[in-house]
């Protein structure tokens, strides 16, 4: 394990409350990332686990054993936006029965060094694999390491919580290593019907379509990017002059189980629990990012509800992965 000094930055007072519901705060008065604490456990993992279930199983699509020979010996992996810290390495996991043994980073890679850095002590109260640690940092302001430490700098889903992605793509380059892999699996500002247009979506969905139209203007009201995982990011890593050819491979993750796929049908039953919640849990973010009361915001989680589970809504979280190698020579 490093001795590599660090400490949090965070400011101490890292919640909000609104409705009785604790949000993070690290950025008050903006309240980015305003998921309610109670839930996010539930949230996060059901998206990790909705993510890995689309995968097949697999915590990742990028070459990670290309870079992670030996169990990863002697390598070093940082996860930004760790969450819950499932994806780090908290392992087993029970989750609604559905899976009974996640099959972690710190365990797939027992030899590597794995940290998981986030800005909220939301992880779980378990035991944390040898070769695994967490720091409460905020990597939009800076991520905490020297030059050229990792071997592995993943992050995932921080739309709502990144404004200049290309100071966090630059330094996500800075401390990996020269040869090393990037990777970003970002998605956009909505859910969506692939293969409709969204009149189309609207007619079928309206109340998905609503929630979704008040998220994207929220995120981009707050100067954030709703468009971040299909657009900028992939991108920005084409432009990046330290980063070779760019991989990019799209993932839409069912919200339901609608499809007969057993990998996207068991993506959706896991991705159920999630999405029921969603339009509630986002309640602050639209409602500050937006400008509108409470009381206009009441009847969307009621509609958005009630469009889950209808027959012909193959609803997705549109998602992309995006990954390079840092160049050698450079």
């Amino acid at each position: 394990m490093s001795t590599y000094s660090l400490h949090s930055s965070v400011e101490t007072r890292v919640f909000r409350q609104d409705l009785g519901r604790l949000y993070q705060a690290h950025n008050a008065p903006s309240g980015d990332l305003a998921s309610p604490i109670f839930l996010a456990t539930l949230t996060l993992d059901a998206q990790h686990y909705g993510f890995k279930a689309r995968q097949a199983g697999k915590n990742y699509w990028a070459p990670f054993p290309e870079v992670l020979p030996d169990g990863g010996r002697g390598k070093r992996i940082l996860d930004i936006g760790t969450g819950t810290g499932v994806w780090s390495g908290f392992s087993p996991v029970i989750w609604s029965g559905l899976i009974d043994r996640a099959i972690e980073i710190a365990q797939e890679f027992p030899n590597a060094e794995v940290i998981g850095l986030d800005l909220a002590p939301v992880q779980k109260d378990q035991d944390v694999p040898f070769n695994c640690q967490f720091i409460i940092e905020d990597a939009a302001r800076g991520i905490p390491f020297p030059d050229g430490y990792f071997d592995i700098v993943h992050a995932r889903v921080l739309i709502v919580g990144v404004r200049n992605w290309k100071s966090l793509i630059d330094d996500m380059v800075r401390v990996t290593r020269p040869g090393g892999l990037i990777v970003s699996v970002e998605m956009i500002g909505r859910f969506v019907i692939d293969g409709l247009t969204i009149e189309e979506q609207r007619r079928l969905v309206p109340g998905i379509v609503k929630w979704s139209d008040y998220l994207s203007a929220a995120l981009d009201n707050r100067g954030l990017d709703s468009c971040a995982g299909r657009d900028t990011v992939p991108r920005i890593m084409r432009n990046h002059p330290q980063l070779g050819d760019v991989e990019i491979a799209y993932c839409p993750i069912p919200l339901w189980p609608w499809s007969d796929d057993p990998h996207l049908k068991h993506a959706g039953e896991v991705m159920l629990a999630d999405t029921v919640h969603c339009a509630e849990t986002t309640r602050l973010l639209v409602v500050d990012g937006c400008g509108i009361p409470g009381s206009v915001y009441d009847q969307v989680p009621i509609d958005f509800q009630a469009d889950i589970g209808k027959p012909e809504a193959h609803c997705v979280l549109p998602a992309w992965h995006n990954w390079a190698f840092k160049l050698s020579n450079m």
